[in-house]
């Protein structure tokens, strides 16, 4: 079966054999498909809420994205603005897009060496498992008190 003018349905029509339509199908009502649906163009959902382009499979949604299971990525994830992961909507774990400030509310565990290129801020107390080595030329170790006045010097 083939349509090459104007299709109008006006009622509930199943098409049960291959048919074929060569010109645009606007259905008004509610439709469904009890089989697979192959499209080999560009897919547009209300001009571009959800778009899929049919040359390279790359997916635009105009709204939020909201997944109830699992999701796996393989790629890399590029995120153009604040990151956050949420308990609700509790943060949990955030990084600000404009800084890179990452803020964890929980223990960070961390497996391997950490480098850190500028100051420890310790708010609480701190406990080593193992030997510190403070190595640096011309540099003092100094213990002061909250004001900044120096108790204890080593050169």
């Amino acid at each position: 079966m083939s349509f090459s003018e104007f299709l109008s349905i006006t009622d509930i029509a199943p098409l049960t054999s291959p048919s074929e339509i060569k010109l645009t199908l606007i259905v008004n009502g509610h439709t469904t498909l009890e089989s697979g649906l192959d499209v080999t163009g560009d897919l547009k959902i209300n001009t571009n809420k959800f778009t899929v382009e049919s040359t390279t499979g790359n997916t635009t949604i105009g709204g939020t994205l909201e997944v109830t299971n699992n999701s796996e990525f393989n790629g890399t994830v590029d995120v153009d603005n604040n990151f956050a992961v949420r308990n609700g909507t509790t943060d949990k774990f955030t990084v600000a897009s404009s800084t890179g400030n990452t803020v964890i509310v929980g223990e960070l565990n961390v497996n391997s060496a950490v480098d850190l290129d500028s100051t420890l801020n310790v708010d609480a107390g701190a406990t080593f498992q193992d030997n510190v080595t403070l190595n640096a030329d011309n540099k003092m170790f100094k213990i002061q008190t909250n004001a900044g006045v120096d108790k204890f010097t080593v050169d």
